[in-house]
């Protein structure tokens, strides 16, 4: 938030200085006590804040493209299961994106990823880890129907990218083994 704050001052100042003009009163100024050093920095920062959001609303208002600003707070309202209707209003207020563009951007976002894996397990420079973990699941009236097994084996897998040095013996060794059982399959056919 601080640099882009301190880009849009180094771009248009008079736009800051009037944004600075409409987040600061006199009611905030005189809260933070001379001597309170601590709260002059969360005011500041605070400050710096409400004058991003006010000129996100406003380039967005001016220009539907210019959202990035309003992508990222949909993304992150995503990731916390917000409801829809906060959304929504969120939406019409100018401080996000509509439910449609959110389930875009994650759609985007999930295919740049699986690109982005494709090409690194390629490169066999990643390193996996699987864990497996187990899941009650207590129903809140058991029934005869429902007469499954309410414990459920999960494995969850995580992949990312090695050090490069790991990477490299690990490729060789794999690369050795690749070539053994390819001539133990040829030897065998």
């Amino acid at each position: 938030m601080k640099k882009k704050s301190q880009r849009i001052a180094s771009i248009a100042p008079g736009f800051s200085s009037f944004l600075h003009s409409i987040c600061v009163g006199k009611k905030v100024a005189s809260e933070a006590g001379a001597n309170d050093d601590e709260t002059s920095v969360e005011l500041d920062q605070l400050l710096e804040i409400k004058k991003t959001t006010i000129a996100n609303i406003i380039l967005n208002a001016r220009n539907r493209k210019c959202n990035a600003f309003q992508v990222a707070v949909g993304v992150y309202l995503h990731s916390t299961n917000t409801p829809d209707k906060v959304i929504s209003t969120l939406h019409h207020a100018g401080l996000c994106v509509s439910q449609a563009s959110i389930s875009r951007a994650i759609r985007s976002l999930s295919t740049e990823a699986l690109v982005s894996l494709s090409t690194l397990g390629k490169d066999l420079l990643i390193a996996y880890a699987y864990d497996n973990f187990d899941i009650l699941l207590k129903a809140s009236t058991p029934t005869v129907e429902t007469n499954t097994d309410p414990l459920k084996h999960l494995t969850s897998g995580l992949v990312f990218p090695s050090n490069t040095m790991f990477g490299l013996r690990t490729c060789s060794s794999l690369i050795l083994v690749i070539k053994e059982n390819d001539k133990f399959l040829v030897m065998s056919l």
